[in-house]
């Protein structure tokens, strides 16, 4: 079977890659905006607009929240997938791939 590492790797036979984290989201109702920032420059990973009010604000930012957390959260999913047995290792792997590739 198919390895999950060899599964990831990029045509040019390195793993893919993202910014590493932590990475937040930062905001201010004046811009409109949730900006994701990360990596040990804290550059700009993704601009979101967010011009709703009320409940649509709360949904928009923790939306932001969320993409931030992406960088622990697939850092734990592959902790968890090295102890892990059973079928749900399969669905992992599918996570894995769809995060990495």
């Amino acid at each position: 079977m198919e390895d999950i590492a060899d599964r990831l790797r990029s045509k040019e036979g390195e793993m893919a890659k993202h910014t590493p984290g932590p990475w937040g989201a930062i905001t201010t109702r004046k811009t409109g905006r949730w900006i994701i920032v990360g990596g040990p420059a804290g550059r700009t990973l993704a601009s979101l607009p967010c011009l709703a009010t009320g409940t649509l604000w709360e949904e928009d930012a923790a939306n932001a929240r969320l993409i931030a957390a992406a960088p622990e959260l697939l850092a734990m999913l592959k902790r968890a997938h090295a102890v892990l047995r059973g079928p749900l290792v399969q669905e992992i792997d599918t996570i894995l791939v769809k995060a990495e590739s």
